[in-house]
């Protein structure tokens, strides 16, 4: 952020007798922040002040910017070599982010969760919000929102994606981003997260869980397990039937109190 010191190192090598830092801001030509033979880089006249500090001990060359600006947002990358041939060792992004000028915004996703099955296509979505009522985010573009999933178990995400459908709700000022998912078999289950990149940092979805609806699965296999097998025993089979129902009622209550919810605008599922 503003204020901050920063600093960019990259190897070399100690026959490598030419090193040069360049600075590339968004949309602007490459400038030549310092060039040297052998011993300590030599600043350019734009940037030979405090600010700007070049230093090289043995095979590391380094770069530090102190009191950052907004005015040094951009690509650092250093150049070593010999007469014949210069390398391009590293580069690097420097992202200031100052958000004196970004409204507040926050991201919510819905649903929570989702009961699928195989086949079945989920509709999940990602809105970015402002909390000033009276004042609205600025949308990023497409390329700045990614969705990924995280499996049960998994530490890493194991699919990535970018957002390809989005709207611009001004009525609502937000910023709204969706994801169409077909679930085809059982690696497709897991949590989804939405992440939108914005001034400098990246907000989080609190995630869409997608899961198999085992209850739904189980009730009925379990009436055809009645059907299949005869059963003598008059009571044992009014026992089974009333256990039926009871999950059926269950299954009921759920799926009310699940559209209830909806209709309230809170996506949950409890199981």
């Amino acid at each position: 952020k503003p204020g901050d010191n920063v600093t960019f190192s990259c190897q070399s090598s100690k026959d490598h007798r030419f090193l040069q830092w360049y600075k590339q801001s968004p949309g602007k030509m490459i400038q030549t922040m310092a060039t040297g033979v052998y011993g300590k880089p030599t600043p350019t006249k734009t940037f030979n002040n405090t600010r700007f500090q070049f230093h090289r001990e043995n095979n590391e060359i380094s770069l530090t910017i102190h009191s950052v600006k907004k005015e040094d947002e951009a690509v650092y990358f250093c150049q070593s070599g010999t007469e014949f041939l210069l390398t391009v060792h590293n580069g690097f992004l420097l992202v200031v982010k100052d958000c004196s000028q970004q409204t507040s915004v926050y991201v919510e996703q819905t649903p929570d969760a989702a009961a699928v099955q195989p086949g079945d296509t989920a509709s999940l979505q990602c809105s970015l919000f402002s909390m000033n009522n009276e004042t609205r985010p600025r949308c990023p573009g497409e390329s700045f929102v990614h969705w990924f999933k995280s499996g049960s178990g998994s530490s890493y995400p194991s699919i990535i994606y970018t957002a390809r459908n989005s709207t611009d709700d001004a009525a609502k000022r937000s910023c709204i981003y969706h994801l169409s998912k077909t679930v085809e078999n059982a690696s497709d289950f897991g949590t989804y997260y939405c992440a939108v990149a914005i001034c400098g940092e990246i907000l989080l979805g609190g995630g869409s869980k997608l899961e198999t609806n085992v209850l739904g699965i189980s009730l009925w296999f379990y009436i055809f397990f009645l059907l299949l097998f005869k059963v003598s025993d008059i009571k044992h089979v009014c026992l089974q039937m009333f256990y039926v129902f009871f999950l059926l009622n269950e299954s009921l209550n759920c799926q009310i109190k699940v559209e209830n919810e909806c209709k309230n605008c809170v996506f949950t599922l409890d199981k």
